[in-house]
């Protein structure tokens, strides 16, 4: 709405938030929630916003991508699932036994 990108780049075309969220489980009503999906927005000139939330021992992703500056964002969304998976059998393998 200002205008700034008529006189200036964007800082930044990707943005990386982490909003951490509660460690325990959160109820209402009695119910459990299962989960919190991340989804953000876009400013003028940011092709891809991936935020982080965490919840309760998970950790989830949410990809927002300018789809003409990123046509393949179902691909990098399957890429970091593949990485992290392999990231959390390499901790798994690294944690020390107990005797």
């Amino acid at each position: 709405r200002t205008g700034i990108h008529a006189v200036t780049s964007p800082p930044s075309d990707f943005l990386l938030p982490h909003v951490p969220g509660p460690r325990g489980d959160l109820h209402l009503g009695g119910a459990k929630l299962q989960s919190i999906y991340p989804i953000s927005g876009l400013g003028a000139g940011i092709g891809l916003n991936c935020t982080l939330i965490s919840y309760a021992g998970s950790m989830e992703f949410g990809f927002v991508g300018n789809g003409s500056a990123l046509p393949g964002i179902d691909r990098l969304a399957q890429h970091t699932r593949e990485a992290f998976a392999a990231l959390r059998r390499a901790a798994a393998r690294r944690r020390p036994t107990s005797a």
